[in-house]
């Protein structure tokens, strides 16, 4: 993928345009490896996270005094300029001195109209400016965070969170298996960490590496067939043939919060219909999808798609967080109904 349409792709994403997880992934995939589009992808996470100044109290009413000031200049009588004593005829200096009153007369319209075209910009600004925040999630500390009806994935929480913990939302509601149908794409786990189908690709086999096997089907009728894991130098990518023979690329499922970027990891997954869940090495929720986390995980943050973020009683989110089920489109989990777990 080009850096100008990877870009593009995570600038339409944090936009909140619809866009397919599949392409977003491989888009987050080239940053990975490409440091002029990490630097673009982090600043787009800043601009997301940043909150906007609040006008003055008072502004409103100092921008009209100033508007009426104006209005009542252009109002009062004008003088007219004496016309220079040298004119041709009274006719000419008639001329000069009706234009002179009417560019003065022009430019104090276009101060009033400008004058209430500012009052305009600064309130429509600052209120367009904060449904945007809220929208990509910057003011989700304030505001319940906003639900997505879009398909699967748009910004996928690599927007950094940097508010500080401890001010987060109340935890949202969320069902047990508040989706429990089969994901829309393929998952796998390789070397425990959590890794999606991004689909075919054109890899020469003398840049691939032969790095193990791993059990997996490529159909939901089919059982898991153990198939060559592949690798190349790109860092978070595995490659698998699939029954054609085509080179199937699967790219690390990752998310960012306050700053430091976290890969899933997840119990080995074999089926085709199957979704990531909590490793086994990590401690489950009593029940097993208990929307609060309790007794093993506790409110940390919120992301800055509004996604609830927890970490594990007795440690922080650095030593790895736990995403709640039934997350939004918003968010790289998005319908997945279990617990999932994420280490930096």
């Amino acid at each position: 993928m080009e850096c100008i349409e990877a870009q593009q792709i995570l600038s339409e994403a944090a936009d909140g345009a619809p866009v397919d997880a599949a392409i977003l992934a491989a888009a987050r995939q080239h940053c990975s490896s490409c440091a002029e589009c990490a630097r673009f992808s982090a600043a787009i996470d800043a601009v997301a996270s940043a909150q906007l100044p609040t006008p003055a109290d008072d502004l409103h009413d100092r921008i009209m005094q100033a508007i009426r000031a104006e209005a009542a200049l252009a109002a009062a009588p004008t003088t007219v300029a004496t016309p220079p004593a040298d004119a041709a005829d009274d006719e000419a200096a008639a001329a000069l001195a009706g234009a002179t009153g009417r560019q003065r007369r022009d430019r104090q319209r276009v101060l009033a109209w400008v004058g209430a075209a500012a009052v305009l910009l600064v309130v429509a600004g600052v209120s367009t400016g904060l449904g945007v925040l809220r929208f990509v999630g910057g003011g989700a500390r304030t505001a319940a965070p906003a639900s997505s009806e879009m398909a699967k994935v748009t910004a996928d929480g690599t927007a950094a969170d940097l508010s500080a913990a401890g001010s987060a939302a109340a935890p949202e509601a969320v069902p047990p298996n508040a989706n429990p149908g089969s994901p829309s794409a393929l998952y796998a786990v390789w070397k425990d960490a959590g890794y999606q189908l991004i689909g075919v690709t054109d890899v020469a086999q003398s840049e691939l590496t032969t790095a193990g096997t791993l059990a997996i089907s490529f159909s939901a009728d089919q059982d898991p067939v153990s198939r060559t894991v592949y690798t190349t130098k790109e860092a978070a990518v595995f490659f698998v043939r699939d029954d054609e023979g085509a080179l199937q690329r699967f790219s690390a499922v990752t998310r960012v919060y306050k700053n430091v970027q976290y890969t899933l990891r997840s119990a080995p997954i074999e089926s085709f219909s199957s979704w990531p869940t909590l490793p086994e090495t990590v401690p489950h929720p009593v029940p097993e999808n208990n929307p609060d986390g309790s007794p093993v995980f506790t409110l940390d943050g919120q992301d800055a798609n509004g996604t609830n973020v927890y970490h594990r009683l007795g440690a922080d989110e650095r030593t790895g967080i736990a995403i709640a089920p039934g997350t939004g489109g918003a968010d790289p989990s998005a319908g997945n109904p279990n617990w999932t777990w994420w280490t930096p």
